[in-house]
Order: C-alpha cells, then sequence, then structure tokens
C-alpha cells in the first residue's frame, strides 16, 4: 500500500500558506493546489509498504515521535520544483532553524532501519506540497 508518515503544520500555518498558493495560482490552469487539510511535511514515503509492516512501523516510531517535541520552521520561500523533469509538484522549502525537523527526520530513519525497513536514499529536504500539475502535463 502507499503510505507516509508526516508531521502536520499548525492550522494557522496551514491556512497561511493555502491563502498564498491559491493567489500565486490565480489565473494559471496547470496546476492546482493541494487542500489546505492536507498540507503536510512528509518524513518518509513508501510506495509499496507490506500491509503486514504496518504494525512494526508504528511500534517502531512511537517512542521516536513521543520524544520530540514541537518545534518551529519558517518557510524558506518561493514556490519551486524537483526539477524540469519533475516539475508535476509545486513546493515550499522550509527553514529547519534548529534542525530539530532533520533530526526527527533522521531519528525515524534508524528506527525504521533497525526493523529492516532501507535508509532513505535521497537527503532529506524539509518542504510542503502545495501544488500538482493538472493531468500528465507540466
Amino acid at each position: 500500500m502507499r503510505a507516509f508518515l508526516a508531521v502536520e503544520p499548525s492550522a494557522e500555518l496551514k491556512r497561511a500558506i493555502a491563502s498564498s498558493v491559491a493567489e500565486q495560482l490565480r489565473g494559471t490552469s496547470g496546476y492546482r493546489a493541494v487542500p489546505e487539510p492536507q498540507l503536510h511535511v512528509t518524513l518518509r514515503f513508501w510506495a509499496a509498504l507490506a500491509a503486514e509492516r504496518v504494525d512494526d512501523v508504528v511500534r517502531a516510531l512511537t517512542p521516536i515521535c513521543a520524544a520530540h517535541q514541537p518545534f518551529c520552521v519558517d518557510v524558506a520561500g518561493a514556490l519551486s520544483t524537483f526539477g524540469p523533469r519533475r516539475s508535476n509538484v509545486l513546493w515550499l522549502a522550509l527553514d529547519d532553524v534548529d534542525a530539530k525537523l532533520a533530526a526527527l527526520a533522521h531519528d525515524v530513519d534508524a528506527a525504521l532501519a533497525a526493523i529492516g525497513i532501507a535508509r532513505e536514499e535521497r537527503p532529506f529536504r524539509p518542504h510542503i506540497t502545495v501544488a500538482r500539475a493538472r493531468g500528465r502535463g507540466r
């Protein structure tokens, strides 16, 4: 199954982002905004997580998530993409001022590795996906 682990931003931040993105996308038809309730910071994504591993993941991550306190991040700039080949996703970079988000992502990765789930190969890039391309067009 497709699954992800994420940090949910505050309602205030989600509201501000949704409003700003709606304004920036006004008049364009190529992208649709991610609905405000769905805005999040992905810590880990699985294209295919075996259903029988879900309980293992929850058990491994519960103490990790409980050990981390709420933290602040700043929105770091304008809309961006993951490059010309992956311009179907627009995102906002986050400035992890105190590196607390990166520490959480690291601890999650280590806990998952301890139960036999491969570490994430790509470097952690804190961001919030805010819009996706309509259809297959870029």
